[in-house]
């Protein structure tokens, strides 16, 4: 009797022991470092709070990845698309069938599409705070700035800017996307960003969409262009080369 209590009692505790490791094993790729510039901590289901982030590791989906001051992370998400992180961000993706979900909480990221590679039905999607929007083939850059006060008091105290480089991008005021099926207000999407064009959100209210002008494209170039401590290997930049390619007209 006492040596099936405590065969039991061992059986618990290793299992107790090696589930963090195990569910790690099994959580699913979504992509690799490609570059890593400044300081990056990731945040594992199966892991402790925060662990460094360093050139090559491997991100998992539901990583959570948070970027520290003069920062940059670049991520290569599944051959497909590339996402460069920028400086005090905080992004997790996730993914569902045929869908993979890059929600910026808090921050910067510039997000490249090759449409090419996308499988038929295959889509990335944008999440923030306030706002969700569909890509396919384009290259964003996406700002979240908190808001010092609600525009209502139902809103997200949350600021949403979206850049579109190249492409077009189909938005929507989160919260409302499950009336799509129904009506849609016109207030709330959905709305199609072209290419040089922007759309901010700010709460739940949308604002104009506007032109882009030749200063912005500047600063945006600049910013998201900058050197990095760290470059992805040869093999890394075989695999990204068509993703690089799609960016690189607008990034370089």
């Amino acid at each position: 009797m006492r040596r099936g209590i405590l065969r039991k009692a061992l059986a618990l505790l290793l299992l107790h022991t090696l589930w963090p490791t195990l569910a790690l094993a099994q959580s699913p790729k979504a992509g690799v470092v490609t570059t890593l510039h400044g300081v990056a901590t990731v945040a594992r289901l199966a892991a402790p709070p925060e662990i460094p982030l360093r050139f090559k590791d491997d991100v998992l989906f539901r990583d959570r990845i948070t970027t520290r001051e003069d920062s940059v992370v670049r991520v290569l998400l599944g051959g497909k698309a590339l996402v460069t992180v920028r400086e005090l961000s905080v992004l997790t993706i996730s993914e569902e069938p045929d869908k993979a979900t890059v929600e910026l909480q808090a921050g910067k990221i510039a997000l490249a599409v090759a449409r090419q590679r996308l499988r038929p039905g295959e889509q990335i999607e944008i999440r923030t705070p306030n706002a969700i929007a569909a890509v396919r083939g384009t290259v964003v850059i996406v700002e979240v700035l908190r808001a010092t006060a609600q525009v209502t008091p139902a809103a997200v105290a949350a600021v949403t800017t979206f850049y579109v480089l190249s492409g077009v991008l189909n938005v929507f005021v989160a919260g409302q996307v499950a009336l799509a099926s129904v009506r849609l207000a016109a207030s709330h999407g959905p709305f199609t960003v072209g290419e040089r064009r922007s759309l901010s959100i700010t709460g739940n209210v949308a604002g104009q969409i506007q032109q882009i002008t030749p200063a912005q494209v500047d600063r945006l170039k600049q910013t998201y262009s900058s050197p990095a401590q760290h470059q992805a290997s040869e093999e890394g930049q075989k695999a990204a080369a068509e993703v690089q390619m799609t960016a690189a007209s607008t990034l370089a």
